[in-house]
C-alpha cells in the first residue's frame, strides 16, 4: 500500500503542477502578442469553466470502462491539449479550443484519481493518504510554477508552453495498479437507485452542505490580490505563509487525520477559514497579513484533506465514484460563481466590505453546520458504535 500511496502522490504533485503552470499563461500570451484582456479572460476561464462541465459524468465514464482506463484517457487528453497549446502559436480560437478539452479532462481526471484512492487506500489510513496528496499537490506551486516563471521573465518563451505537456506525459507513465475487484467495485452502482437514491442518505447531504462551505472558504484565496492592493500590502506574504502552514501541517499531522473524528473538524476547519480571511480585511502590515495567511493555511490543511476522506466514510465503494463526482462538481462550480456573485455585490458596496460580510456569514454558518448538520450525525455514528 505505501508504494501505491506514493504513486498517488506522484500523479495528484505531476497533474496539479500541469493545471497551475497554466496560471501564468497570461504573461505567455502577452509575450505571443495576446493582449486583449477579454480574450485572456476567455482563455484562462474556459478552463475552469469545461472541467466543471465534465466531472458530473465521471461517474459514468468508470462505470463503463473502469478506473485505469479513465485515467490513462484523461491524462492523454491533457497531454496532447497541451502540445496542441505549444504549437498553436497566437491562435487564439485553437487555444481556446485545446483549453476546453483540457479542462474537461482535468476534471475528468481530478475525480478518477481522488476516487481510485479512496477505494484503494483502507478506511483507516485514509485521511493520512489525502493529506499527503494534498500535500503533494501543493507542493506543485513551490516547484514548476517558478521554473516556468523563470522562463518567461528571462525571455526563454519558447520553453515555457512545453512544461506542460512534459508534466502531463511523466504521470501517464505512473502505474496506478488497483486490484481487479476494486478496479470494478464502481460498475456495481448502477442498480442502486441513482443519484436520487445517493441524495437520499442523510450523510451524503451532510457532506454536501458542508463542502459547499468548504468551496466558498476555498475561494477566497482568488481575492488576496484584491485584499492587498486595497490594504497596500504584498499579496505573496499572505500566499506563502498559506501554502507552507497547508502542507507542513498536512507533513507533520497526516497521522492524525486518520484518529481525529473527521466529522466533528469538518465545520471548524471552514470556520477557522473564513475568520482568517474576515481578520486580513482588516491587515495593516504584511506581518499581520502573513499570520492571517498561515491561519488560513493551516486550517484548510485540515480541512481539505478530511472533506475528501469523509466521501469514502458515509458511502459504500460502490457509490464512491459518484459522490466523488458530486464532491469535485459542486466545488468547481463554486470557484466559478462565488467570483461572479461577489464582483456583484461589491459593484455597489465594495470589495472589502463583501468579502467582510461573506466571511462573517461563513464563520457564524459553521457553527450552525457544526451543530444542526455534522453533531447530529456525528452523534449517531456514535451510538452506533
Amino acid at each position: 500500500m505505501n508504494g501505491l500511496l506514493w504513486r498517488f502522490v506522484i500523479v495528484n504533485f505531476l497533474m496539479l503542477s500541469y493545471s497551475n503552470t497554466y496560471f501564468l499563461l497570461p504573461s505567455y500570451l502577452d509575450k505571443m502578442g495576446i493582449v486583449d484582456i477579454e480574450l485572456v479572460s476567455w482563455i484562462m476561464g474556459i478552463y475552469f469553466g469545461a472541467s466543471t462541465i465534465g466531472r458530473p459524468f465521471t461517474a459514468q465514464f468508470i462505470e463503463i470502462w473502469g478506473l485505469r482506463r479513465v485515467l490513462k484517457i484523461s491524462t492523454f487528453i491533457c497531454f496532447c491539449s497541451a502540445i496542441g497549446i505549444a504549437l498553436v502559436g497566437g491562435s487564439v480560437a485553437l487555444i481556446l479550443c485545446f483549453r476546453a478539452t483540457s479542462g474537461i479532462a482535468f476534471g475528468v481526471l481530478l475525480v478518477a484519481i481522488s476516487t481510485a484512492q479512496m477505494i484503494a487506500v483502507p478506511d483507516d489510513k485514509r485521511g493520512g493518504s489525502f493529506a499527503l496528496t494534498s500535500a503533494g499537490s501543493m507542493a506543485s506551486m513551490l516547484v514548476f510554477t517558478p521554473i516556468a516563471d523563470f522562463f518567461l521573465h528571462k525571455g526563454l518563451n519558447f520553453l515555457y508552453p512545453w512544461i506542460p505537456p512534459l508534466l502531463a506525459l511523466a504521470s501517464y507513465f505512473v502505474k496506478i495498479d488497483l486490484p481487479e475487484e476494486q478496479e470494478n467495485i464502481p460498475g456495481k452502482s448502477k442498480g442502486m437507485g441513482g443519484w436520487a437514491a445517493l441524495l437520499g442518505m442523510p450523510d451524503v447531504r451532510a457532506l454536501l452542505i458542508s463542502v459547499a462551505f468548504l468551496g466558498v472558504s476555498d475561494a477566497f484565496i482568488l481575492f488576496i490580490a484584491s485584499i492587498s492592493m486595497m490594504r497596500g500590502l504584498i499579496p505573496s506574504s499572505f500566499l506563502s505563509a498559506y501554502a507552507f502552514a497547508a502542507i507542513g501541517v498536512r507533513l507533520i499531522c497526516f497521522r492524525a487525520m486518520d484518529r481525529l473524528p473527521r466529522k466533528a473538524i469538518a465545520a471548524p476547519s471552514f470556520g477557522i477559514m473564513a475568520l482568517a480571511i474576515l481578520a486580513a480585511t482588516f491587515s495593516s502590515n504584511n506581518w499581520h497579513f502573513a499570520i492571517c495567511g498561515a491561519a488560513y493555511g493551516l486550517s484548510m490543511g485540515f480541512g481539505y484533506p478530511v472533506h475528501v476522506a469523509l466521501v469514502g466514510d458515509v458511502v459504500p465503494p460502490h457509490l464512491r465514484a459518484r459522490l466523488s463526482s458530486l464532491f469535485w462538481f459542486l466545488y468547481s462550480l463554486i470557484f466559478f460563481l462565488f467570483p461572479i456573485f461577489v464582483g456583484h455585490i461589491s459593484s455597489s458596496a465594495g470589495v472589502i466590505a463583501s468579502l467582510r460580510a461573506f466571511s462573517l456569514s461563513i464563520f457564524a454558518a459553521s457553527f450552525l453546520v457544526a451543530k444542526w448538520v455534522w453533531h447530529e450525525r456525528w452523534g449517531q455514528v456514535k451510538k452506533r458504535s
